[in-house]
């Protein structure tokens, strides 16, 4: 996110409203879709209280999931909304209010304020409460996003003297996330992190597709859909397993059969949800709030873009546009 930030809104610094039109053109692209999937959550919490894997619904913690701000879950009192995978979101809505704040100054201080604020976060967590919230927000998270703010800014110059073939990238991603999946339950989240940032080096300067190919194309749609991707999975697994277990089909299929099978399926049913969920409520919206939204600074085309528009990583890797 801090990288497709800095990438695509380089040129909006200083520019008077545009802190006000990239925020509202986040905020309409992020928050109604994860509301309408954590008020999914509460329903089938409601419906069947079985299939939830924690302490529940309270009230608190389900008005601090739809607010965006970290509230203890009930049952074992992590720092985690309803919806799983809004953790990462509420980095992101956060970092995307920052960064529009520091837009209203001309682009050298504003990505200098930018990349302070948020590296000061972490460096302040031994002098600040370290409960609460506050434990939330003073994660190194935040400095991760600082370092896809500098990467772009090394990107122009780089990207003029090193492309990377499309088929190695793609070969050297797939190991990166190979290597943090193996890593991070035992060795904590610096794996992850450190993959993370490779993923997006190598993303940022590998060549596109060839344009017009049917994979470009297939690439592109997945790409498009990414965010109904990363939040629907969670409800795509759920209904695997149930079917799963009560047809007991498990039993008869190798877990290297089922596995890409169940991708195959959670890749279909975000691109469903992209193609008739998200995309009439975001052009219902936008039409609503007036042609303003669309003033903003185009994002970014990049040969493989990084998360909350390509990959669970977050998001899927892809050249186009997905809006962050």
């Amino acid at each position: 996110a801090g990288f497709v930030a800095a990438h695509g809104a380089r040129d909006e610094f200083g520019v008077r409203g545009a802190g006000l039109r990239y925020l509202g053109k986040r905020l309409v692209r992020l928050v109604p879709l994860y509301w309408l999937f954590t008020a999914l959550f509460i329903a089938v919490a409601w419906i069947a209280p079985s299939l939830i894997d924690h302490g529940g619904i309270d009230l608190r913690h389900a008005l601090g999931s739809f607010a965006f701000w970290p509230v203890p879950r009930p049952g074992d009192g992590k720092m985690r909304p309803l919806l799983n995978p809004g953790w990462v979101l509420v980095y992101i809505l956060w970092f995307h209010a920052w960064f529009a704040l520091c837009m209203t100054r001309e682009r050298r201080l504003g990505l200098s304020l930018c990349v302070t604020g948020l590296l000061a976060l972490p460096l302040l967590s031994p002098l600040l409460p370290q409960s609460g919230a506050w434990s939330y927000f003073l994660s190194r998270h935040f400095a991760v996003l600082a370092v896809g703010v500098l990467l772009a800014l090394a990107h122009r110059s780089v990207a003029r003297r090193v492309t990377l073939p499309i088929a190695p990238a793609f070969v050297l991603v797939a190991a990166l996330f190979a290597i943090a999946w193996a890593t991070t339950r035992s060795e904590g989240d610096w794996p992850t992190i450190v993959c993370a940032i490779g993923i997006v080096v190598v993303a940022s300067l590998a060549r596109g597709f060839r344009e017009g190919s049917s994979f470009a194309r297939l690439w592109g749609a997945l790409a498009r859909a990414s965010y109904s991707i990363y939040l629907s999975q969670a409800f795509t697994l759920a209904a695997f397993a149930v079917v799963a277990d009560r047809s007991g089909v498990l039993v008869h299929v190798p877990f290297v059969v089922a596995l890409p099978v169940l991708m195959a399926c959670s890749l279909a049913c975000g691109v469903m949800c992209h193609r008739f969920v998200e995309q009439p409520l975001h052009r219902a919206l936008t039409s609503w709030g007036g042609r303003e939204l669309h003033r903003s600074a185009a994002t970014p085309r990049i040969a493989l873009d990084a998360h909350v528009g390509r990959s669970s990583m977050n998001d899927a890797l892809g050249r186009g546009a997905a809006p962050r």
